[in-house]
């Protein structure tokens, strides 16, 4: 009978094996429509090969910043960084496991704690 796998495994094994941009990301950029009510922001973002962020057009200063910062944040989990480097100092403990298998994983220890869902890696 196989033991069942730490929270930390389950996890770094997903970490692992999840899409990741290494040294050869070209980059890229985007033509972006943001709708919040009845209001329509257009405007451009743009994720450089060094991963710097540049968002611009939008008429609404607060729409502009949100989006960079969405921008920074998916940097955050494609940017490849060794699990060791970003997770090595967090805690990490199972959650329910949903209808589909999938098992929470919360983590503890970085600047906000974090919960995931990992099924299978």
């Amino acid at each position: 009978m196989t033991e069942p796998k730490s929270a930390c495994e389950l996890f770094k094994a997903a970490y692992e094996n999840r899409y990741t941009w290494d040294e050869n990301f070209p980059g890229y950029s985007a033509d972006i429509e943001v709708k919040q009510g009845n209001e329509l922001y257009t405007g451009t973002v743009r994720i450089n090969s060094d991963f710097t962020v540049e968002a611009s057009g939008f008429e609404d200063e607060k729409v502009q910043e949100s989006i960079y910062n969405q921008m920074r944040d998916l940097i955050t989990h494609r940017k490849r960084t060794s699990f060791e480097k970003a997770h090595g100092k967090n805690e990490f403990s199972l959650g329910d496991t949903d209808e589909t298998g999938a098992v929470a994983i919360l983590v503890n220890g970085n600047a906000m704690g974090s919960n995931y869902k990992v099924n299978g890696q």
